[in-house]
């Protein structure tokens, strides 16, 4: 699926709390957020919270632009990046 260069330019510009990686992976159906349990999970409680609220907010970014998109939980750490 194509998506407009803008929606992601928005999405990069909203940063995530506490440093963690949120990746945004293009599907063919819908745009993913992938986050990954070990970070989440790294987080107390109130924290999680946060994160979900921020999750929440990209993907009604998304949808404004009438896209479907959803959340991607992976099991263990982001992948290093060099």
């Amino acid at each position: 699926m194509h998506i407009d260069p803008l929606v992601l330019k928005i999405l990069k510009e909203n940063k995530p709390p506490y440093n963690i990686v949120v990746d945004i992976v293009n599907m063919p159906d819908f745009l993913a957020l992938r986050v990954y349990e070990n970070e989440v999970m790294a987080l107390s409680n109130e924290k999680q919270m946060i994160v979900m609220e921020y999750l929440f907010k990209l993907k009604d970014i998304v949808h404004k632009f009438g896209y479907k998109c959803d959340f991607q939980g992976v099991k263990g750490d982001p992948p290093r990046t060099i």
